[in-house]
């Protein structure tokens, strides 16, 4: 398969999905989401308010309440400063409880979000399997061609005990693909091509100053 039929083929595919369903549930748990958020957040507020009262809390003295008394207050409202410090720091208790099964059901929210989602994703990795398994030969073929490069490249460079430019860089690059971590793992033998050696086996004849060119290199 060439790589535009695989590319049709990959897009044929991902067209064939339909998105409506996964889409729904995941804007739906997203709401719900963006909900408890809000709802923790105003929560959270509103023990802060309750702690900015509580730090400013104060109760009326003798003096206040008899000054409000003698300006007409009724006795019971020059008493009273409002809400009481207890009323303040049970209600912040009760808010601060209610966090816990907040959070924990935001928690429940977002698993249940990357399930959905990795969820709608698993069609769209199924389709692109193919194209991947596609890319995967081509690298396999181009790893094996740039290990044959290589080997002629060092095939050379013995024969004629020279220092070719680029060389180190080849070097590298084979050992990327071919050792145990490589996608060809470790390749033991370089084998340069053999319409190579047979360019270059008559100068081994031809001329004093070459050596004999190899049909195989250790790596090791």
């Amino acid at each position: 398969m060439s790589g535009g039929e695989a590319l049709s083929a990959l897009k044929a595919a991902l067209d064939r999905i339909d998105h409506s369903e996964s889409n729904a549930e995941i804007r739906s748990i997203k709401a719900d989401i963006a909900h408890a958020e809000s709802k923790d957040k105003a929560v959270r507020d509103e023990i802060g308010k309750l702690a900015d009262r509580i730090g400013a809390f104060s109760r009326p003295d003798g003096e206040t309440i008899a000054r409000a008394v003698l300006a007409g207050a009724d006795l019971e409202d020059a008493a009273l400063t409002g809400d009481s410090l207890r009323d303040l720091e049970e209600r912040r208790a009760a808010l601060v409880a209610s966090l816990r099964p907040i959070a924990a059901h935001t928690d429940e929210l977002r698993q249940a979000l990357f399930v959905a989602e990795a969820k709608a994703r698993a069609p769209m990795i199924a389709a692109a399997k193919p194209y991947v398994e596609h890319l995967r030969d081509r690298q396999l073929k181009a790893a094996a061609e740039l290990v044959e490069c290589d080997a002629a490249i060092v095939a050379i460079e013995s024969g004629l005990r020279c220092q070719l430019d680029g060389a180190e860089k080849s070097r590298r690059a084979r050992e990327g693909v071919a050792t145990d971590w490589g996608l060809l793992g470790w390749v033991d033998v370089l084998r340069p091509p053999a319409d190579l050696i047979e360019v270059l086996r008559p100068l081994s004849d031809a001329s004093e100053a070459v050596n004999g060119f190899p049909t195989a290199i250790g790596t090791r």
